[in-house]
C-alpha cells in the first residue's frame, strides 16, 4: 500500500484513512496509529470528545454570564 498525500493509508470502504499521530494518549506522549476519516479529520477518541464537550459546556456558561443569564435556570 501506498500512503496518500497526508501520509495516511486510505481504507477506502470503510471511509477512514490510518495514519501517524504525535501526541499524548494516557500520560505517553509519543507517535500513535490514529484514525482520520476520508477527508483527513482526526477521529477522536472518547476521551477525547469528551474533553472537548465539557470546554464547549464550559465555554457556553462563560457566555451566558457575561449577558447576565444564568446558565443553571435555562431549559
Amino acid at each position: 500500500m501506498s500512503p496518500n498525500e497526508r501520509g495516511h493509508y486510505p481504507i477506502a470502504p470503510l471511509k477512514v484513512e490510518l495514519g501517524k499521530w504525535s501526541g499524548s494518549y494516557q500520560n505517553q506522549t509519543q507517535i500513535w496509529l490514529r484514525w482520520w476519516d476520508s477527508d483527513g479529520n482526526l477521529l477522536l477518541t472518547g476521551q477525547e470528545r469528551a474533553e472537548k464537550a465539557e470546554a464547549e459546556v464550559a465555554r457556553l456558561r462563560a457566555l451566558l454570564q457575561e449577558r447576565g443569564i444564568d446558565p443553571d435556570t435555562v431549559l
